[in-house]
């Protein structure tokens, strides 16, 4: 009888899957906890709704990847504004 000695290692869904689990969508984010998903399901809008099967969640990667390039896109906008804000208030000095 062999005893579990620590952590596995996670679960990558495969290329044609439609949508991970809860702890695969953590894992994602660098292995966050479960505390961390509940906050951004609840403090961020535009995060991905879950699909309950049973009672476990899932999530569908369309919508994951979706969420990643608008927080991407979001990223560069607030980058760009800040650059022109910094650009002004050295113009104006």
């Amino acid at each position: 009888m062999t005893k579990s000695t620590g952590k596995q290692a996670p679960v990558t869904p495969p290329p044609d899957a439609v949508f991970i689990s809860a702890k695969q969508l953590r894992n994602r984010y660098g292995a966050r906890s479960a505390m961390w998903l509940h906050r951004r399901k609840m403090s961020d809008s535009d995060f991905p709704k879950p699909t309950l099967i049973g009672r476990l969640n899932f999530y569908k990667i369309t919508d994951v990847e979706a969420y990643e390039r608008g927080l991407v896109t979001r990223d560069n906008t607030a980058t760009s504004s800040r650059g022109k804000a910094e650009a002004g208030v050295k113009a104006s000095v």
